[in-house]
């Protein structure tokens, strides 16, 4: 999380039942992005989550979002 700002001045962007969205910048091309965080939960939760991040990766779409990169943290996993 250390290449991102996470904009901190309102609310989150939005969430769902596993995840929170929030706007933030990217460090080193000052691009504004959007930066999913997933607490680590159950195994299943873990499981569904990783196809979610792959159809990401794979879809290239002008309207669904591009998961561009992904990363494991201790806190759980981050999708920008």
């Amino acid at each position: 999380m250390k290449n991102y700002k996470i904009e901190m001045d309102g609310y989150p962007l939005g969430g769902g039942a596993n995840e929170i969205v929030y706007s933030a910048t990217d460090r080193a091309t000052n691009q504004a992005v959007a930066v999913k965080m997933i607490p680590l939960l159950q195994a299943k939760i873990t499981v569904r989550l990783a196809g979610e991040i792959y159809l990401l990766y794979e879809i290239k779409h002008p309207n669904i979002v591009r998961c561009v990169v992904f990363s494991n943290q201790k806190r759980g996993l981050v999708l920008r």
